[in-house]
């Protein structure tokens, strides 16, 4: 099965107060710099999650990951897809790998955080994600996702660094502090 790396990069960053794809991370920005290191994976292809040119845009706008979930299981049926949020800058190449790895169809993700995320959009999973991104549903959670399919809950990478979000402009002020200070930390 071919694996389709799926980058979601099209939140609202209130908190941030500015839209973290933007933030400046060495000559570009962070949506490029997650991108390259999806590009280090062995990845099949590379798919942008964001209402811009280019990109997939939510099939439902306002449902956060789900709504991106929903427009990647229209898009691309039957993937294999490893989904990494945009504010995540300190993840490494092993803890990524480690959710690619296994070779099942059952969903992984690390024990405490609903992404990073290795799903594959076989028919359950678009039928629980369409669920989701209903109108009527009732729970819109990737947590409430992830139960409906029975995901397997990894441990946490030995850095727990690594899973830190950027949800303010302390945060980015702390990472990026730390993104400057290792290049990256790829690893």
């Amino acid at each position: 099965m071919s694996a389709l790396g799926a980058l979601l990069a099209g939140g609202r960053s209130r908190r941030m107060g500015t839209d973290k794809a933007l933030l400046p991370v060495a000559d570009g920005t962070l949506l490029d710099y997650m991108a390259a290191k999806l590009g280090t994976l062995p990845l099949d292809e590379i798919v942008i999650c964001r209402d811009a040119p280019g990109c997939l845009a939510d099939a439902v706008p306002g449902l956060g990951p789900i709504g991106a979930l929903s427009a990647l299981s229209t898009a691309y049926p039957g993937r294999e897809v490893l989904v990494v949020p945009i504010d995540m800058p300190l993840l490494s190449t092993a803890t990524l790998m480690a959710l690619l790895g296994g070779g099942n169809h059952q969903p992984r993700h690390y024990a405490g955080h609903f992404l990073p995320l290795r799903l594959v959009l076989d028919p359950a999973a678009i039928a629980a994600i369409a669920h989701r991104a209903s109108p009527q549903a009732g729970d819109r959670s990737l947590a409430g996702l992830l139960r409906a399919l029975d995901a397997r809950t990894l441990p946490p990478p030995g850095d727990a660094e690594e899973l830190a979000n950027l949800n303010r402009p302390e945060d980015w002020d702390r990472v990026r502090r730390l993104l400057d200070g290792s290049a990256g930390r790829s690893a």
